[in-house]
Formats: structure tokens, C-alpha cells, sequence
């Protein structure tokens, strides 16, 4: 599944497929102190992942973010406990840090999400993670936080 920006004609989202995932693991694995799942993801748990987890469930959505044919990064969409947990956010491209793109990129896949099931989105940001502050700017306000991570709900 493709879709094109409404905002940015040179900006799309593609769903991850089977050629992808290696990439994400690999994204994943050099930005792992931002996770929760700090360890190494190794090749066969992710192929298990993709096949088994994510294949399987028909509310998991990950897309690659696409700008001038650049891949800028990733962001998914999962329903947890009756609403969508937004998780997988990376910006691994430092050519298009800072400059909007994850911003119009989350405004948008949100409101494709939302079309699908219109419930509330959050998150689980680890507090050790620095990107908490780029939630806060795009419409998410601290729900409850305890030692290791903050709750944050969307309210755009």
C-alpha cells in the first residue's frame, strides 16, 4: 500500500513488505538505546517477527517514509489495549533531521489511521529517550510516567 502526501508532492508512505524488513533491523539494531527492546534483534527474530506478528495481525501498520525517493524512516501503528500505540519511529536520515518531514509525516499517517478505526492514538516513549520532546510538539501531552518511560496521548 502506497500514499502519497497530501502536503508534499515529493513525500509517500509505503507499508513494509518482506524486502524491507532487513533494513529496519538493521535501523532498529544502531538506534536500539532508543527502545525498549535494547538487545540485538538478530536476522531469523526478525524474519519471525514479519511473518508471524506482524502478517498475522491485520491492525499493525508500518510504513517507510519516503521523501524524493530518499527513505527518511519509518513509523507503525499497532491497537493496544483499544487504541493505537504508535511505536517503530525512527528519522535515520541527517540529511532531513529538523526540517518537518516526521511532523507531516505523523500528521498524516494519523489521520490514514484514523479512517480505519477512530480511537484514541498513544505511545510508551522510555524516558531516557531525548525524542520525547518532538512528541510534546506534536500534539501529545504526558499521560502518566513512572522510572522508565512516559505515557503520551495524542490530541490533534
Amino acid at each position: 500500500m502506497e500514499i502519497k502526501s497530501r502536503a508534499l508532492q515529493e513525500l509517500c508512505y509505503k507499508e513494509i513488505d518482506i524486502s524491507d524488513i532487513e533494513e529496519i533491523r538493521l535501523w532498529k539494531n544502531s538506534h536500539s538505546n532508543y527502545f525498549f527492546n535494547s538487545r540485538e534483534i538478530s536476522v531469523k527474530e526478525q524474519r519471525e517477527w514479519f511473518s508471524k506478528i506482524y502478517l498475522g495481525d491485520k491492525n499493525n501498520f508500518i510504513f517507510i517514509i519516503y521523501y524524493k525517493n530518499e527513505k527518511i524512516g519509518c513509523i507503525g501503528f499497532r491497537i493496544s489495549e483499544n487504541a493505537w500505540d504508535i511505536y517503530n519511529v525512527m528519522n535515520i536520515s541527517s540529511n532531513f533531521k529538523g526540517v518537518g518531514i516526521m511532523h507531516t509525516s505523523l500528521k498524516e499517517l494519523i489521520e490514514f489511521i484514523k479512517m480505519k478505526k477512530n480511537i484514541d492514538f498513544k505511545a510508551k516513549v522510555l524516558n531516557s529517550n531525548q525524542n520525547l520532546s518532538w512528541y510534546l510538539k506534536n500534539n501529545f501531552k504526558v499521560i502518566d510516567k513512572n522510572n522508565d518511560y512516559t505515557n503520551i496521548k495524542y490530541f490533534g
